[in-house]
């Protein structure tokens, strides 16, 4: 059956296999495991390029060549490095001391400076340079006093971040509404790669709509949009938002958004800025690249939606998963 299905279609079900067999399981060994593959893999990739066993794959663009080190695409091995660098601040950093805590933030703002001049993915060297903010501000809000005067009250707050995916999806529709506007103030200036996402996101959402199944994509390049003395075609869509609404359909992207809320919420519950903040940042990557929403980084979402239905939080805010713990202390 697996093998006559379209590639949208394989991953939409082993991303749901994925959530059933997670649940209950031990998600801090879900994550150690991704997190020690992932390793692995950007290693044979970088090892393998002097010994032939992998090529390099340059991105030649506006900003310069940047380098995909062992992989298919710069892009890919900035998200899969990204990926790493969150899961280890998730499982071995966050519960250090406060000076291993702030090497590991300047860490982030080193590495966030190789990505730009290596690699050139400034996606990820963006949300590397939001990392420490991220994590401070989510750990702010959810230690934040209720009876706190601020001009925001804390319930909007955590209201925004609870629904965040809903508003990166809508910040997609409205920007990408706005092609005109986009190419008039953005092309040939430094976001302009950025604004492309959301111009070609408008393409394909006047080109299809928003199904309720999914379809394939209609690149038509015999279609061509003026805008701001531009000429534009539907050529690739790298936005995670609308790319999975046309590949899969608003019937699994509706549910995808409201799980992933839901575990804001759960997340929110228990205390875990932590993993708040990784959540917010993995949603600010889906604006960019589709990996947020493909079904390797599902091992990451899913799992950590389903795990915190079980999770309680010590007092001390250290993640604790009933009967998996007890089955370790017995």
């Amino acid at each position: 059956m697996c093998a006559k299905m379209q590639r949208n279609k394989f991953d939409g079900l082993m991303i749901v296999i994925l959530a059933i067999c997670a649940y209950g399981k031990n998600y801090i060994t879900i994550l150690r495991v991704m997190f020690w593959w992932a390793a692995a893999t950007v290693a044979i990739a970088m090892i393998g390029l002097p010994i032939g066993f992998t090529v390099e794959k340059p991105k030649v663009g506006l900003y310069g060549t940047g380098l995909a080190l062992g992989f298919a695409h710069p892009n890919v091995w900035g998200s899969y490095v990204f990926f790493i660098f969150v899961l280890a601040w998730y499982l071995f950093m966050k519960d250090r001391g406060r000076n291993v805590r702030i090497g590991y933030f300047i860490l982030s703002w080193i590495s966030a400076l190789f990505m730009l001049i290596v690699p050139k993915c400034r996606t990820q060297a963006l949300l590397l340079l939001l990392f420490p903010l991220t994590i401070l501000s989510c750990k702010r809000t959810i230690n934040w006093s209720a009876s706190t005067k601020a001009v925001v009250p804390k319930k909007v707050i955590l209201g925004l971040l609870i629904l965040f995916p809903f508003l990166c999806f809508f910040a997609t529709i409205i920007l990408g509404s706005q092609r005109e506007w986009l190419a008039i103030h953005t092309m040939g200036t430094y976001i302009e790669n950025f604004s492309k996402r959301f111009i070609q996101a408008g393409l394909a959402f006047r080109e299809h709509g928003f199904p309720f199944f999914g379809e394939l994509l209609r690149l038509r390049n015999n279609y061509v949009e003026q805008l701001g003395g531009y000429s534009f075609t539907l050529y690739v869509l790298d936005n995670g938002y609308v790319t999975f609404t046309i590949y899969r359909g608003m019937l699994w992207m509706v549910p995808a958004l409201l799980w992933l809320s839901y575990a804001n919420w759960k997340i929110i519950r228990n205390k875990d800025y932590s993993l708040l903040a990784i959540s917010t940042l993995f949603c600010l990557m889906g604006l960019m690249e589709r990996y947020t929403f493909q079904v390797y980084n599902f091992i990451f979402l899913y799992p950590l939606s389903v795990s915190v239905l079980h999770t309680n939080v010590a007092t001390d805010g250290i993640e604790q998963i009933p009967g998996v713990g007890e089955e370790a202390n017995s």
